[in-house]
């Protein structure tokens, strides 16, 4: 209900929300500061200078973390001219670089590489080291803020395909589709029995959706490569 009253909104609304929802919930970096009292260089060294991680395989596996950036394509008939869209698209993207490589090394230097590839739930272990005076579980209360960021990513994942859907087929009611698009969703997932067979299907759709991502802007340009430029036609 919630995505769906979500999407039901503007674009606009859409972002503004979006935006409140991060700075309500970009505190919680803070929590970071807490492991470092246990944090040990040492621990980091094994993966960096006795592991093969510079692969192809693990980019794939890293880089659908960064997807959605393709999204932006449908958001430009709403921005303004002086509007810097490419820009904030870059500055975003660095600043969800920077969260994943602190959270990455923190965890690293708090666990030890060795023993953080056992760990199923890395993040939430070490946000639940985090002892607050007055929370007695913290976790509880800094992943409930990532409640409203699991609604914005899926809602402008729905909306994107709401906005694709009704240019092809024109409905008279276009909130129905986003309600079709979740049950349409959520059956299949619900047909899933463990969190092992949910991790292997997320790879897939994941690398479908970066093929995706990248190759329909190739398609595009190869397209417009072979298209010869057409004449203007002068009035008069």
């Amino acid at each position: 209900m919630l995505v769906v009253l979500y999407v039901h909104t503007k674009a606009y609304s859409m972002v503004k929300a979006a935006s409140m929802l991060f700075f309500l919930s970009i505190w919680t970096l803070v929590v970071l500061a807490f492991p470092m009292q246990e944090f040990d260089w040492g621990r980091t060294e094994p993966l960096f200078f006795h592991s093969n991680i510079a692969n192809v395989e693990g980019v794939l596996e890293v880089y659908p973390a960064f997807l959605g950036f393709e999204l932006i394509l449908l958001l430009f008939p709403l921005m303004y001219k002086k509007f810097r869209l490419f820009q904030a698209l870059v500055l975003g993207n660095l600043f969800s670089l920077f969260v994943y490589m602190a959270t990455t090394i923190v965890s690293l230097g708090f666990f030890g590489s060795q023993y953080i590839g056992e760990i199923m739930f890395p993040v939430l272990d070490l946000i639940g080291y985090v002892r607050l005076p007055f929370v007695e579980r913290a976790e509880a209360l800094i992943f409930s803020f990532f409640i409203g960021k699991v609604v914005v990513t899926v809602g402008f994942y729905y909306w994107a395909a709401k906005e694709a859907l009704e240019r092809i087929y024109k409905p008279r009611r276009p909130t129905w589709l986003v309600v079709f698009l979740i049950i349409g969703t959520y059956i299949p997932v619900r047909m899933l029995d463990t969190f092992h067979q949910i991790q292997e299907h997320l790879a897939l759709v994941a690398m479908h959706a970066t093929v995706i991502s990248f190759g329909l802007p190739i398609l595009l340009l190869v397209i417009l490569s072979f298209k010869k430029p057409g004449r203007s036609v002068q009035k008069g």
